[in-house]
Order: structure tokens, then sequence, then C-alpha cells
């Protein structure tokens, strides 16, 4: 059985190096400016214009009616900012 089974390793892995060769295959950039708007780089927030959603261990809390939260999913409603603690 061994000896039957080594060829056809050797093979499998040799159709599978000769596939990554790279050949033939077309390179897609991405251009992210065309994904992404500015807001989606941005790093800072306003605090007073968040939600806060409180996690701890398997639940959830926000006093928001813009979040729903059924045991450990949380649904948010909302475009802006949220800021989970």
């Amino acid at each position: 059985m061994k000896r039957k089974a080594m060829p056809i390793l050797f093979l499998t892995i040799a159709m599978l190096v000769s596939g990554c060769s790279g050949q033939g295959e077309k390179s897609m950039a991405v251009d992210f400016n065309q994904i992404f708007s500015d807001r989606d780089f941005e790093v800072g927030y306003d605090e007073s214009e968040s939600i806060l959603i409180q996690l701890k261990e398997d639940s959830a809390t926000c006093s928001s009616d813009k979040v729903q939260i059924s045991g450990s999913i949380v649904t948010l409603f909302i475009s802006r900012m949220v800021h989970f603690r």
C-alpha cells in the first residue's frame, strides 16, 4: 500500500506546486480611495456623538434605541461612530 501511495502523493504535490508559478495570472491593483471614503480613514471620534455599548463577558448593555441586544447578539441601526468599552 505504501508503494502505491507515494507516487500518488508525489504527483499531487507536483501538480499543486506547478499551479503556483504565477505565470499567466493577472494582478489586480486595488484603489482604496474608490472603495472607502475619507470618513472611513478617520481615526478619531466625537464621544458626545457616539453611542456607548458596554460589553461584559457574554452580555452587552446599551441605553440607545438605535441598538438592539438579544442575548449575545448586538444589532446597530445607525450610521455614525460606535464606541465599544
